[in-house]
């Protein structure tokens, strides 16, 4: 059995199910032909070369961005959770509604207002004289 670095012996069925999803990259850079059907004899071709490259630049970029995404989930997460701001920023904005309901209360009121003007002939056409 193998030994890690710690000298506790390595389960390699668990090894092996941490590099599940992977077996399609595994295959591109263990393969041993060419575009031919060829053998390279193990050698790496120049369009093979760029391949790894470009494999290499993509395993790269995607470590970076799931770093990124650990560290919104467990560091920022967490910190927004402790110091939360909901509530202070929920009580402003029912502050604004209020104040919206009061300004538009004030509108709708006045004698010369156009809502005003339309209801009132909303009522007497439903209850007027003429009904």
């Amino acid at each position: 059995m193998n030994k890690g670095k710690d000298g506790k012996p390595i389960n390699l069925n668990d090894k092996m199910k941490l590099l599940e999803g992977f077996e399609g990259i595994f295959d591109l850079l263990d393969e041993d032909l060419d575009e031919e059907g060829k053998k390279t004899g193990g050698k790496i071709t120049d369009d093979r070369h760029e391949d790894n490259y470009e494999l290499y630049n993509f395993l790269e970029n995607e470590l970076h961005r799931l770093t990124k995404a650990h560290s919104i989930l467990t560091q920022k997460l967490d910190n927004l959770l402790q110091h939360s701001q909901a509530d202070a920023l929920s009580q402003v904005q029912l502050l604004k509604v209020k104040r919206a309901k009061i300004e538009l209360t004030k509108k709708l009121s006045r004698p010369d207002s156009e809502a005003l003007g339309e209801l009132a002939m909303l009522w007497d056409g439903a209850f007027g004289p003429n009904a």
